[in-house]
């Protein structure tokens, strides 16, 4: 059984990201959806490789948690979006369209 983990923090666009208007090389905040086993420990790690299997560089997070099932009604349509994506595929993320300064 699994359940899905969010990891918030920040990143610097690559060169692969292909969101349109997300300028290569710009930093943004960033929310990582990443399926794990129920109960196992917030993967730090795990999410930082999937954000960069995503076109993601220099990624860090300053915060993490598990999310429950019944919360997807009340998410923005993207980040229940991501939520999907992460139980079908393993991950989702939403990357915030302002870039930090």
């Amino acid at each position: 059984m699994y359940e899905v983990h969010a990891f918030r923090g920040e990143a610097t666009i690559g060169g692969e990201y292909s969101v349109e208007g997300h300028e290569p090389g710009t930093r943004h905040a960033v929310i990582v959806f990443s399926r794990q086993q129920q109960g196992s420990d917030l993967d730090f790690a795990l999410a930082a490789r999937r954000a960069h299997d995503n076109g993601l560089l220099d990624v860090s997070f300053d915060d993490g948690g598990r999310l429950r099932a019944e919360a997807i009604g009340s998410m923005p349509p993207e980040f229940a979006d991501a939520y999907r994506a992460a139980l079908e595929q393993g991950y989702g993320v939403v990357v915030y369209s302002e870039p930090i300064t």
